[in-house]
């Protein structure tokens, strides 16, 4: 416990909680909310509050299971990238 100076969790309230439980009782102890949880967060709040952007992610994953489903297509944008593979939309 002497060793350990910094706790990263997401940020659910439960972790919170936990986060500030722990700094309280421990004093050189810091709590840190994950940086990609919190981009998670904020690119669902785009999602909900932008119809475009629901648009956008719905179209991207369409045409993004297309590809994948197809040798062809994916054997092509792989030459063409270099053997990259495409980001698939998560939201």
């Amino acid at each position: 416990e002497e060793n350990v100076i910094q706790v990263v969790t997401d940020n659910a309230a439960n972790f919170k909680a936990g986060g500030e439980l722990l700094t309280l009782k421990r004093k050189n102890l810091y709590w840190t909310p994950c940086a990609a949880h919190c981009i998670d967060l904020i690119f669902e709040d785009f999602e909900k509050e932008l119809i475009i952007h629901q648009v956008t992610i719905m179209n991207a994953r369409k045409l993004t299971t297309y590809i994948y489903s197809r040798t062809m297509l994916i054997t092509m944008v792989r030459k063409f990238t270099n053997g990259r593979d495409l980001i698939r939309p998560a939201l």
